[in-house]
């Protein structure tokens, strides 16, 4: 079993200014490139911990404590979907996110990832734009998987309220979707599965996707009231 961890990388560091989001103009890449070099491929950034549904421990992470885990360094600028042959020569800037992602999973699937039976892409923030982009893919690697899924936690809560109320009961997808101002739930134990963790329907995040990945019920929580969220007292 496999989860496939793509994520932008400030929460690991907790400094805002290692910020994974998009950079889209050459003089915003540079500035990535100069200011926050882990997110970039020039310089090798520090050793980062596994928490929440990255987690080793079964009290936190009791679905997926015991799975196979990769992390991918977010150090593009665009979810992994840059291929630019000719690198600018006045910049030395590359744009092939693209051709990381495939190098990675070329040397995964060589590993034994290609007899996986269930996997999870996941990914937060611009990474959760990463797993959206790359989720058909990413299930395409692994035809004779069982179950593959794709979670994304990002802050686009209004899209996602605007595009999927059709969505309907189907177990394939599910949706968790608070009103709480906060950045980053997969990946912090507190908020991933704690006594203060939000809740929905009374369930955490952690078992609202356990009861969605392994089909258990069907998941569809959404707090409605934006002004007044549910369940925010985090730590």
């Amino acid at each position: 079993m496999a989860i496939w961890s793509i994520l932008p990388f400030f929460r690991m560091l907790r400094k805002k200014e290692q910020g994974g989001g998009w950079c889209d103009t050459t003089d915003d890449c540079l500035i990535k490139v100069k200011k926050s070099p882990s997110t970039s491929s020039t310089k090798n950034a520090p050793a980062a911990s596994f928490g929440g549904i990255l987690s080793p421990e079964q009290t936190i992470n009791p679905d997926f404590y015991n799975w196979n885990r990769v992390y991918i360094r977010y150090c593009d600028g665009s979810s992994f979907i840059g291929d630019v042959e000719a690198v600018d020569s006045e910049t030395n800037l590359h744009y092939r996110g693209s051709r990381i992602f495939s190098a990675v999973i070329d040397e995964l699937l060589e590993k034994g990832f290609k007899n996986a039976q269930n996997a999870i892409l996941v990914g937060n923030s611009a990474g959760g734009l990463a797993t959206m982009l790359h989720c058909d893919r990413f299930r395409a690697l692994i035809p004779n998987a069982k179950r593959v899924k794709c979670i994304s936690d990002s802050e686009f809560r209004n899209t996602f309220l605007g595009t999927l109320k059709e969505i309907g009961d189907r177990p394939s997808t599910g949706l968790f979707i608070n009103s709480c101002y906060i950045h980053d739930y997969l990946f912090s134990n507190p908020r991933w599965n704690s006594d203060g963790s939000p809740r929905l329907d009374n369930k955490t995040i952690a078992q609202a996707i356990g009861d969605w990945y392994f089909e258990r019920s069907i998941v569809k929580l959404i707090d409605t009231q934006p002004d007044r969220p549910l369940d925010c007292h985090l730590l």
